[in-house]
């Protein structure tokens, strides 16, 4: 309310001057009018501008204050979503100098800022829960090196929902402030079923566990989580989340680079607080966990949780879904390569679609934020960096993609929100789910033909929320979509001529004429080794092998196994003569510029191709005493750094082979970098060894050095050493089995790694005999 306000006059810098009553009336107005908007602005909520961008929207600025990455971090969500189907996030206001309660609207894809303050503290970082019920925001101060602190500690805020005036009132008794007692790099909420809160975080290079011992702001004190201390011993990089499923459970998985592991521990709700059971999601080789995690969970009970390795290599996978079964048991599935440079993963999940995505972003120091989808039920990812989601090609620092615990509908849509610390700014994008309008039709597309990589503009209708395009049943095209009507889509590698199909939550629409496949023609650039006799395994190495048909040497038909577009292994077949080498693949057939040497073995003998009964590889230091007998991949590395170092053993059965003319030793191996090694095959007297219970501790002795070879670069290639003279020695002894060991000469500065059995038949390290 505005009083009423007399006759109005100033002063000029030399007289007084009285204004008439008509006028002073109008100014009176004027001014009342003023105030009243100005009033009103200041007391209600404001849209705030967004911009589109290439692909999505630029939101508001997060100000110069020093804060960034405030959408991080990686299992942490901002945005939630509530019953009447309005989105909400919790964003930095510079101005107020704390973060606040937004309002997203659809229909202009902008934020309202509710003014509702969350925290004051301009280094916190948060995850949200809407229960159905309630809204928790859990916060904390962020640091790389968590530690125990004296003051500012992690806070609970619970708040009330107005559906109404769509207001949120901070509960009485909140914020908590002892929920952690330090800093951390991450901290997220649960809700079990019996009502208690769970919180987890990593401090001091432990895995810790704090809950609600009453009401919701009655917090016990944190807690290391149970487990074998090799499990929870973590580095200071390693994080943790927490999240409920199966309707009686919660669970808590993290990283430990340690042990190149991801673990997660089950509580059942209502038992003791210290009582966990641990599992270990996947099992693999070094460098299989990093410090990313974002867990989801469906109804039946299944957790899904996107994951990063520190794998190296350009063709090993970087990201992964893994998921953990409604009874329990873990698959993991590929979602990005290490050329693809994805980072931070966030896992959303479409149940009433069967449709899962996975976002991320690439490259790891920020550039866009890019999706792939997949049936739930049939989880398979296309190769490359999947459609852009979130792109500002003239602001290319667009990072840490978030979004909410709950899972989406088609009544909620999809919302991904993330920042861009060099312009400081928030962008978002969002699209629906399960259309009403249908199943996508295709009129057209353009080109008609094409490769595997090659861009097809698909036109026709309800393309809005599309999760999945194929070329010919081919169904890992990424695409990118411009509008309801129109998509852009990648010729996917392996792609044969046929129908275009796009499907979304509705169904799928198919393309009444085909789209040809105009394929390269192969070429051969290399082959190793030169010459061998029958059954000697061959790498072939060239372009476009995708989809070979066939491989001969001189004419003769070879068994082969494609390894990816420019690999291939062969052996040399029955019946072969020296000759050219070639390849048939789609775009054609292709011969070598050299002549492969079939050599000639003696009368009566053959070559027998052996596969080893036993594999595996010991490791010191403090795994001295695991066994990793299960393992797809052997390792190889020499280190005076215990923990570094790593031995691979394997041994074979001779059978009836009652005479050895040769004998090599053949295994598909490469580094971890594109360095080099000399690595040597050592003689294993002792073959009493067994795969599944050997250690480090329990190796047998390595003899004496049988060759040498040198193992060079990131790429598998087949390595062969002669090993005739000591097969034949053990032979002669009356010896049947034999058994060898790889071991590298020099630490090259990385680890070595080897096929296993446990990978496959047809990779694994062999033994080649010719005899009788």
């Amino acid at each position: 309310m505005i009083a009423p306000v007399g006759p109005l006059s100033f002063r000029s810098s030399n007289s007084a001057t009285h204004l008439s009553p008509d006028v002073s009336f109008l100014k009176q107005l004027a001014s009342s009018i003023f105030l009243l908007i100005a009033l009103t602005l200041l007391n209600s909520p404001l849209a705030v501008a967004q911009t589109p961008v290439t692909n999505g929207y630029k939101d508001f600025s997060f100000g110069t204050s020093g804060i960034t990455a405030t959408t991080g971090e990686k299992p942490e969500s901002k945005l939630w979503y509530t019953p009447d189907g309005i989105w909400w996030g919790n964003f930095y206001n510079d101005p107020a100098r704390q973060y606040h309660i937004y309002r997203f609207v659809p229909s202009t894809q902008s934020w309202v800022d509710t003014g509702t303050a969350v925290d004051n503290r301009t280094s916190s970082k948060s995850d949200a829960l809407w229960d159905g019920q309630k809204l928790y925001i859990v916060s904390h101060i962020f640091t790389t090196n968590a530690v125990a602190t004296s003051s500012n500690w992690g806070r609970l805020y619970r708040y009330s929902y107005n559906s109404t005036n769509r207001t949120y009132t901070l509960d009485s008794g909140f914020p908590v402030t002892n929920v952690t007692r330090g800093k951390s790099e991450t901290l997220t909420i649960a809700k079990d079923s019996t009502g208690k809160l769970w919180v987890t975080y990593v401090e001091g290079g432990k895995p810790m566990v704090n809950r609600t011992t009453g009401s919701d702001a009655q917090w016990g004190t944190p807690f290391v989580m149970p487990g074998d201390t090799t499990t929870t011993t973590v580095t200071t990089d390693d994080i943790s989340s927490i999240i409920a499923f199966g309707g009686d459970k919660v669970g808590i998985m993290w990283s430990n680079q340690n042990t190149s592991r991801f673990y997660f521990s089950v509580h059942a709700d209502g038992g003791s607080d210290t009582a966990w059971t641990q599992e270990i999601p996947i099992t693999g080789p070094t460098g299989l966990s990093d410090d990313h995690i974002n867990l989801k969970t469906t109804s039946d009970g299944r957790v899904f949780a996107a994951v990063k390795t520190s794998f190296t290599a350009s063709a090993d996978p970087l990201i992964k879904l893994l998921v953990r079964g409604a009874g329990g048991g873990w698959t993991d599935y590929n979602f990005g390569r290490k050329t693809d440079h994805h980072t931070r993963p966030i896992v959303v999940l479409d149940p009433p679609s069967s449709t899962l995505y996975v976002f991320a972003t690439s490259p790891e120091s920020g550039g866009a934020i890019y999706y792939k989808s997949s049936n739930i039920n049939n989880i398979s990812f296309p190769v490359g960096l999947g459609t852009p989601f979130i792109r500002n090609t003239s602001e290319n620092n667009i990072n840490d993609a978030t979004s909410s615990k709950q899972n989406v509908t088609s009544s909620s849509g999809l919302l991904v929100a993330a920042t861009n610390n060099t312009v400081r700014a928030y962008y978002h994008n969002s699209f629906g789910l399960g259309s009403s309008s249908g199943a996508p039709t295709i009129t057209s597309f353009t080109p008609t033909s094409g490769s595997a990589g090659d861009q097809v503009t698909i036109t026709g209708t309800n393309f809005t929320g599309t999760t999945a395009v194929s070329f010919n049943g081919t169904n890992t095209a990424t695409f990118n979509i411009a509008s309801d009507t129109q998509l852009t889509a990648s010729v996917p590698l392996g792609a044969t001529s046929g129908k275009i199909a796009v499907t979304n939550a509705a169904g799928t629409g198919t393309s009444s004429s085909d789209f040809s496949i105009a394929s390269a023609p192969p070429t051969i650039t290399s082959f190793t080794p030169a010459s061998g006799p029958v059954g000697t395994a061959v790498t072939i190495t060239g372009t476009n092998f995708t989809n070979s048909s066939a491989v001969k040497f001189n004419g003769t038909t070879a068994t082969f196994t494609v390894t990816n577009a420019t690999t291939i292994q062969t052996t040399v077949p029955g019946g072969a003569q020296t000759g050219k080498i070639s390849v048939t693949a789609p775009g054609g057939t292709a011969s070598s510029a050299n002549d492969f040497t079939v050599t000639t073995t003696p009368p009566g003998t053959q070559t027998f191709t052996l596969n080893p009964t036993a594999d595996t590889y010991v490791r010191g230091g403090t795994y001295s005493s695991t066994n990793f007998g299960a393992s797809t991949l052997l390792n190889a590395r020499t280190s005076t750094v215990p923990d570094n170092y790593r031995d691979a053993y394997l041994k074979y059965d001779l059978g009836t082979i009652s005479s050895v003319t040769s004998a090599k030793i053949q295994f598909l191996s490469r580094l971890g970098t594109t360095a080099s090694v000399l690595t040597e095959v050592r003689s294993v007297a002792d073959t009493s060894w067994a795969e599944a219970g050997m250690t480090y501790d329990t190796r047998p002795a390595l003899g004496t050095v049988l060759g040498t070879v040198t193992v060079s670069g990131s790429t598998y290639v087949w390595y062969e050493v002669d090993v005739t003279s000591y097969v034949q020695s053990e032979k002669a002894a009356g010896r049947n089995t034999v058994s060898v060991a790889l071991h590298d000469s020099v630490d090259s500065g990385t680890y070595r790694i080897i096929y296993a059995k446990e990978w496959s038949a047809a990779n694994a390290a062999k033994l080649v005999v010719v005899g009788n």
